[in-house]
């Protein structure tokens, strides 16, 4: 009789019952360590404070191990499982009593490719995605991971070591973006195109240099910057030509440029106008915006992933994909489906170069390359 485990699991005592007819040879030590192992692995699933007991008995047949449950005040025993080895029982056992781990990440310093990063250290230690929540907010730069897990191997919880090694990887990484995000926060603008030229003459403006400390000394750039400012300078009208300050980070890869604007009542309050890894692409965009004909949608964009057959480490894969084509991760929900095999994913995105949503092109070139991952 298999038992359901929802309703088990509360006062129940187990037992692991080994019959074999190799007790009086060689391989009666290899089967005792073999149990350990597993009377740990029936303690550890069913978090109960004590190992089960053992009843160990010799047959004329060939061994097979049963695992059976009772109830503290009765001597009545089920079987949960019964196998021809002790490693069979071990996954069939984990498999009836199968159950997710929750994990969770969170950080202040979120940054684009965040969640493709979690997700590839998740996939390192072995692990199953099964559903997975994700939230940011641009202004504070914060982002909440939560995962529910399972292990690769088994099908069925974490093991507590497992577990142990990924917060230490999480912690590792939660410190590496502490180190690196030193960009202060900004609220990108997400209005229409058309509106952003009125928008942008009501601002002050600057240029912002995010520049990797091993390339040597920034300034030596601001002097390049001179023909975005005077292209900032002539489509807002300004009288000046816009500040530039420049920000030495120690492990940034590649340079950031930024056009920011700021709020004349509140200077503390700033907007990103675009971003890009070159000021020639930066004042390109920044063009486009306030000449009515940028491609960027506005806002953010919603991408589905969906497949009939999941496998794990598949949401490494897709976020990989996403951060492959510029997209930055602002919400995402992750469903699984164990009966049916299927998996659905929804996104919320923006171009990690402007803030903005994705263009069609964008949009387009995302949903072939899903297909192909299929």
């Amino acid at each position: 009789m298999t038992m359901d485990p929802s309703q088990t699991l509360p006062a129940m005592v187990y037992t692991v019952e080994l019959t074999s007819n190799l007790l009086g040879t060689a391989w009666a030590w290899t089967l005792a360590t073999q149990l350990s192992a597993l009377r740990a692995l029936v303690q550890e699933i069913t978090e109960t404070n004590d190992l089960p007991s053992v009843v160990v008995q010799s047959g004329s047949e060939c061994s097979h191990v049963a695992i059976k449950s009772s109830h503290a005040a009765s001597n009545r025993q089920e079987v949960i499982c019964t196998a021809d080895s002790i490693e069979s029982a071990g996954t069939q056992f984990t498999k009836i009593m199968k159950k997710t781990s929750m994990i969770s990440f969170s950080t202040e310093n979120d940054r684009p490719g965040l969640l493709s990063e979690v997700t590839h250290i998740l996939k390192a230690h072995g692990v199953n995605i099964k559903h997975a929540e994700i939230s940011t907010d641009a202004a504070s730069r914060r982002a909440m991971h939560v995962y529910d897990i399972e292990d690769a191997s088994t099908g069925g919880c974490v093991p507590k070591q497992t577990l142990v090694q990924l917060e230490a990887a999480f912690a590792a990484l939660h410190e590496n973006l502490k180190s690196v995000s030193t960009i202060p926060a900004v609220r990108r603008i997400a209005r229409p195109a058309q509106e952003v030229g009125v928008y942008a003459a009501q601002r002050s403006y600057f240029v912002r240099l995010a520049w990797p400390s091993k390339l040597g000394n920034a300034w030596n750039m601001v002097a390049d910057l001179d023909p975005l400012r005077r292209t900032i300078k002539e489509l807002t009208h300004s009288a000046e030509l816009p500040a530039v300050e420049v920000q030495v980070i120690t492990e940034l890869d590649q340079p950031l440029f930024e056009v920011v604007t700021v709020e004349t009542n509140a200077p503390n309050y700033q907007e990103v106008v675009c971003r890009g890894a070159t000021a020639e692409a930066v004042s390109s965009e920044f063009i486009a915006m306030l000449g009515g004909k940028s491609n960027v949608v506005t806002g953010h964009t919603t991408v589905k992933f969906k497949t009939d057959r999941d496998r794990p480490g598949l949401l490494a894969d897709v976020t990989a994909l996403l951060k492959l084509h510029g997209a930055n991760i602002t919400q995402a929900q992750i469903t699984t489906d164990d009966t049916l095999g299927g998996a659905l994913h929804m996104y919320t995105v923006e171009d990690a170069a402007t803030g903005w949503g994705l263009s069609d092109a964008s949009v387009s070139q995302l949903q072939a390359a899903f297909a192909a991952l299929r």
